[in-house]
């Protein structure tokens, strides 16, 4: 049985600043999504929150135990003793994972040459 991911009244606020507010939605299994919005709508906090880096402020995501996620961050924390060669090569880690990642989803779809086309 495949199980979906569900966001059940999902809200996340940051001291005064309402980022999402009561997100309810369903992702069926094998549904491919797109988050689409303004800076500051609440897209990566929604990623973070399905990623478990961040909770919600209230509600609950509901997740299948054998969900695998990839997840790339828009920005890259850095310390203030980093040297270029350290930011760089940290670049090629993560650019690295992310193509792993795609690569681990184009095997799912290789029975379907269909498929493999749209990529």
């Amino acid at each position: 049985m495949h199980t979906p991911i569900e966001f059940k009244a999902v809200s996340k606020s940051y001291t005064n600043n309402d980022i999402l507010t009561e997100i309810t939605v369903t992702l069926k299994p094998g549904a491919r999504v797109a988050l689409v919005g303004d800076n500051g709508a609440g897209k990566s906090t929604l990623v973070k929150i399905l990623m478990g880096i961040e909770q919600p402020s209230s509600g609950q995501v509901i997740k299948p135990d054998a969900l695998r996620l990839g997840y790339v961050p828009q920005e890259l924390e850095l310390g203030p003793q980093q040297t270029v060669y350290e930011v760089a090569t940290q670049w090629v880690r993560v650019s690295l994972q992310a193509l792993q990642a795609f690569e681990m989803m184009l095997e799912d779809f290789s029975d379907d040459p269909k498929t493999i086309a749209l990529y």
